[in-house]
């Protein structure tokens, strides 16, 4: 509701000025965008292996439909981003999970490479918008005091949702008596269910007052503002202060955004583009979706076992981001951004070394949990 950089001590508060009930619902609905991206990211673990042999496809396409989704979620984020702006958040969020739900449907009834693809590629549009707008919404509904700590909630339920594909992969591949086409499909399909449920959910949420502001629907912001804050009086200043700052950022133009005119602030943007880049290249989600296929080339031919064995680096992700969070404030972020890509490098060119000279499975996949971890440390 606040721009971060104009503090309101009025609004600070506990108690009675808020209605935490509706604000948990807005947080929980929302969160669940993060465990999507989460589980798509794990349960495609385990289905790439089931899904390479039932379509007959090469190591090449096996690679495109893994790494693809991000590529096309980046993408898929720019049109939403616009509808957003114009439909409003909370329609746009809607729209996104049913292309979403659509996309992972048509890859759970796909029959070769190319309708695979296709269906990525809408699931993936998916994915983007629900990433980007799901956080827009909440930044411009939820109380400043709590908007910094949904930053970790949302990388939590990331990890969250990770651990959940790797689980639902193994107990789908052990306990259901079906060929592996069948596997397959169901660990794809049965991601059709979050989507749909926070469509559902979306429906009883608040519109961001933000953007009714930002549309001249005063009446219609206050309304939807008093949903989360029962105080009256702090509705009434919190519209007038986005009333401001809309338009103080109706000024501001694009250019200043990716061009600042300060030195200060360039180094701020490069830095921040710099770390975001970085982050990715350090291949942590290859890693995830690729450890039953390591598992496998290092000999262990149970998918059964490749899966089971996956388990522990799903847990070392979400260790690595429950470490984190609660020392962050107190030892900074740049001792942990430094320790953990200390950390990232040890163990990465460890595992260079071990598959190099061919040793045990079991080191390896210590060593790929170790990465893991030390990643969200660093995260």
């Amino acid at each position: 509701v606040l721009d971060d950089t104009v503090p309101n001590p009025n609004f600070l508060g506990t108690g009675s000025k808020y209605a935490w009930g509706s604000l948990a619902l807005c947080v929980a609905t929302c969160s669940l965008t993060s465990i999507l991206l989460g589980y798509d990211v794990g349960i495609m673990s385990g289905a790439l292996p089931l899904m390479k042999e039932a379509l007959d496809m090469d190591n090449f396409q096996v690679g495109i439909i893994a790494g693809s989704l991000n590529f096309i979620a980046g993408l898929g984020a720019l049109p939403f981003g616009q509808l957003a702006d114009v439909l409003g958040r909370k329609i746009a969020m809607i729209v996104a999970c049913i292309a979403f739900a659509i996309g992972t449907g048509l890859m759970a009834a796909s029959t070769d490479f190319s309708m695979l693809l296709v269906a990525r590629g809408i699931m993936g549009s998916g994915v983007g918008a629900t990433f980007v707008i799901a956080p827009v919404y909440l930044a411009e509904l939820v109380p400043a005091e709590v908007r910094g700590a949904l930053v970790c909630c949302f990388d939590i339920c990331i990890n969250v949702g990770i651990l959940l594909g790797f689980v639902g992969g193994y107990v789908i591949d052990t306990y259901l008596e079906a060929s592996g086409n069948v596997k397959w499909r169901l660990m794809i399909g049965v991601g059709t269910i979050p989507p749909i449920a926070i469509a559902l959910a979306s429906i009883f949420l608040p519109e961001s007052p933000r953007w009714l502001v930002q549309m001249g629907r005063r009446a219609e912001a206050e309304a939807a503002l008093s949903r989360v804050v029962v105080d009256q009086r702090l509705v009434q200043e919190e519209i007038d202060v986005m009333t401001t700052m809309m338009h103080s950022e109706m000024a501001a133009s694009f250019k200043q955004l990716l061009s600042p005119s300060t030195k200060s602030m360039r180094r701020a943007l490069h830095v921040t583009l710099g770390l975001s880049i970085l982050q990715q290249a350090t291949g942590s989600e290859a890693a995830i979706l690729f450890t039953p296929l390591i598992l496998s080339n290092a000999g262990v031919k149970s998918t059964r076992a490749q899966l089971m064995w996956a388990l522990p680096v799903g847990v070392a992700k979400l260790l690595g981001e429950l470490i984190s969070v609660p020392i962050l404030d107190k030892a900074g972020r740049r001792p942990l951004l430094l320790a953990g890509n200390l950390l990232q490098s040890i163990f990465l060119g460890a595992l260079a070394v071990g598959f190099a000279y061919k040793w045990n499975w079991h080191i390896l996949i210590a060593l790929i949990s170790a990465f893991m971890l030390s990643f969200e440390i660093g995260a």
